[in-house]
């Protein structure tokens, strides 16, 4: 009997054991997880205002497990698998205002972030998600970062982004998205950087980015565009800078970048771009930088740097060119550097291009 009743305990504490949670300390805070991996309770011990919780393999977060703590910073990414998360996960941070759940597998839903009210970055990249309900965000509105790299998002249906009405920074890098549209980017008056890359982006509908007032920084490299046609950043006022490089463009049609007098840069390297027309550049009287290294370019029509009135640079580098129109630099008296390094054209004749005195033009690095 006595026997027995040793095994019986022995068994019930083993039991027992499995069921309590694992505490571990982390910096100033005390961290506890089940074994099945959810996060059950953080305590602070003394002031310290940024938690890493790597390694703990948690799958979920135990709504109330925040007991009130100071966090300005909460990393949940490293080492980690949360898939399961309810509205409630992240009471008692009334602090926070970073938080990063990248490398997880976090499913969004509406109101889970209702708690953070005073959030100003978050970090979604690499959860497999395929869509972001309504009413995600709607709390957030005091978020100003949104990174949501490395998901598997094809389609941003019109309020997805409803409530981010401060946010200034939006990334859509990695993801199947094919087509950008008149709502995609609704809802966000204050964002000035936006990055789609590597991403399946086929089309652009007309005035895909009007509502995108403020925006300074675009980048769109590494997609499948093919062609830009007329007015595609129409309602871009105050853009800065325009990346579309690496991507399969082929036609840049009349207008394509009217309605940009902010914009200084301008890449649109490694596509497949083999005419440059007259008036393509049109209405860039900011333009200081423009790059159309390693595309398939053969004719440059006379006129098609016309306007370019504060270009100093422009780079032709790998292409296919063996002729310049008379009078194509017409007009660039701040051209400083023409790179025509890999063309079949060796020499120009300065007067007849109408190229400045004093710009250098380089045929080999």
């Amino acid at each position: 009997m006595i026997r027995r009743a040793v095994i019986v305990n022995f068994v019930l504490a083993v039991v027992l054991a499995q069921t309590q949670p694992t505490c571990k300390n982390v910096f100033d805070y005390t961290v506890c997880s089940s074994v099945e991996g959810v996060l059950t309770e953080v305590k602070q011990r003394s002031h310290h205002d940024r938690l890493e919780i790597f390694n703990f393999d948690l799958t979920s977060i135990e709504p109330g497990a925040f007991k009130n703590v100071s966090l300005v910073t909460l990393y949940l990414s490293a080492g980690n698998r949360i898939s399961n998360l309810q509205p409630g996960a992240f009471a008692g941070l009334p602090n926070l205002k970073n938080l990063h759940l990248q490398n997880n597998a976090v499913t969004p839903i509406p109101g889970l972030f209702q708690e953070l009210p005073h959030l100003e970055r978050l970090t979604l990249a690499n959860n497999s998600i395929t869509h972001i309900p309504e009413g995600t965000f709607n709390e957030l509105s005091q978020l100003k970062e949104l990174i949501l790299d490395w998901n598997l998002i094809t389609h941003v249906p019109e309020e997805t982004f409803n409530g981010l009405s401060e946010l200034t920074k939006l990334s859509l890098d990695k993801n199947p998205i094919e087509t950008i549209n008149q709502t995609t980017f609704s809802g966000l008056p204050k964002l000035t950087s936006l990055a789609v890359e590597r991403s399946e982006i086929t089309t652009f509908a007309p005035n895909s980015f009007e509502s995108l007032a403020e925006l300074k920084n675009l980048y769109l490299n590494w997609n499948n565009i093919g062609e830009l046609r007329a007015e595609t950043f129409k309602g871009l006022s105050k853009l800065d800078f325009l990346s579309i490089s690496d991507s399969a463009v082929t036609t840049v049609h009349d207008g394509a970048f009217r309605g940009l007098p902010k914009l200084t840069v301008l890449l649109l390297d490694q596509n497949n771009i083999s005419t440059i027309l007259s008036g393509t550049f049109i209405g860039l009287s900011s333009l200081y930088h423009l790059g159309l290294d390693n595309n398939e370019i053969s004719v440059i029509e006379a006129g098609a740097f016309e306007g370019l009135s504060s270009i100093s640079h422009i780079s032709l580098v790998n292409n296919k060119i063996a002729t310049l129109p008379s009078g194509l630099f017409a007009g660039l008296t701040k051209l400083d550097s023409l790179w025509l390094v890999n063309n079949t054209l060796t020499a120009i004749d300065r007067a007849v291009v109408q190229l400045p005195s004093f710009a250098r033009v380089i045929f080999e690095f």
